[in-house]
């Protein structure tokens, strides 16, 4: 099974991290992107071109959910939770299975140990809105199925 997985970030500067996945492995030939968005304008054309260029995989957006929490009272401005949740929206009108969760549940999963193991810590060195982007894809890959935990005996044993 072959698949394309594309973690988001959104907020005031979000992030984009795509991946490919074949039979449970990290794609040969086919690196990581990650990048940084300053807001979301860009970024539902970026993934349109990122699953048009790839039409015969499975796609699978992972999507940071956006939680309203005391936490986001109190960031520094409403802006960014306005455009993360207006970006999830437009994400989810893709007609695109979309795998969503909060922050909390998976960054205490992916953390850079396990980013580390996948390859994936490299690839977003300086750029923390698409290692979170990162986080989800992964998380969401390895619960859907498309790749082993990096961290776990199979995966080692590969």
């Amino acid at each position: 099974m072959t698949a394309l997985v594309i973690g988001v970030d959104p907020g005031l500067t979000t992030g984009v991290f795509a991946v490919e996945f074949e039979d449970g492995a990290q794609r040969i030939g086919y690196p990581p992107i990650a990048v940084q968005i300053h807001g979301s304008a860009g970024v539902v054309p970026m993934v349109q071109t990122l699953l048009a260029r790839r039409p015969n995989l499975d796609h699978l957006l992972a999507v940071e959910a956006f939680v309203n929490s005391t936490r986001a009272a109190r960031s520094s401005t409403p802006i960014g939770g306005r455009e993360a949740r207006a970006l999830i929206t437009e994400l989810g009108d893709l007609g695109v299975h979309v795998f969503s969760r909060n922050a909390s549940m998976v960054k205490t999963w992916a953390t850079d140990h396990r980013l580390e193991a996948a390859g994936f810590l490299d690839s977003t060195k300086g750029m923390g809105h698409a290692r979170d982007a990162s986080r989800h894809a992964l998380y969401a890959a390895v619960r859907c199925g498309y790749t082993h935990d990096p961290l776990s005996r199979k995966a080692a044993a590969r």
